[in-house]
């Protein structure tokens, strides 16, 4: 999604309607997304490359920049590539992350250590320790949080009344009826 032409792809392939069936419709274009996405998935595969050769190019300038510190395009060269080392390394760190997800799935599955580390790991991830109340004050004990939690949703939702008005009846007899 991070490629410049993955956005004009999906605009080409997803207005077409071939098919009665919505979800038919919907299959066959992520079917013709997949075919025009593989070219630009190939490139985006070889994110290591790209990377390695933009460290190696921004050596080489940074060691002309040592010897001709006034030149222009020497500084143009070294903003350019810092720029694609940090596109390159961010496509590097998706890719680590989505390996990490892979064998999260696939090591997790078993009661192993690995599956409780893990485990323990996003607990700790997913756990509210404290909060800041309107008035900027900290709390950590839990049972504080939770009535802070209760009294701000409250405040959103409003409060529980026991007499809802009705529709009138009368009005809805009178008006016009959609006969089958």
């Amino acid at each position: 999604m991070e490629h410049p032409e993955f956005k004009s792809v999906l605009q080409q392939v997803w207005p077409t309607e071939n098919h009665e069936h919505p979800m038919e419709n919907v299959w066959w274009k992520l079917k013709k997304l997949k075919a025009k996405l593989k070219d630009i998935n190939t490139y985006m595969a070889s994110y290591q490359q790209h990377l390695s050769l933009a460290r190696e190019k921004l050596d080489i300038v940074q060691g002309q920049m040592q010897g001709q510190l006034l030149r222009q395009e020497l500084f143009e060269q070294e903003k350019k590539l810092l720029h694609d080392i940090e596109k390159w390394s961010k496509v590097e760190e998706q890719v680590i992350r989505h390996k990490a997800r892979a064998l999260w799935v696939k090591s997790g599955d078993g009661n192993s250590k690995y599956f409780q580390v893990q485990w323990k790991m996003r607990r700790s991830q997913n756990t509210i320790t404290s909060i800041y109340t309107e008035s900027n004050i900290k709390l950590t004990d839990p049972r504080v949080i939770e009535n802070e939690f209760i009294s701000v949703f409250s405040g959103l939702m409003g409060e529980c009344v026991d007499d809802l008005p009705c529709v009138d009846t009368m009005v809805v007899r009178a008006g016009e009826c959609i006969t089958v």
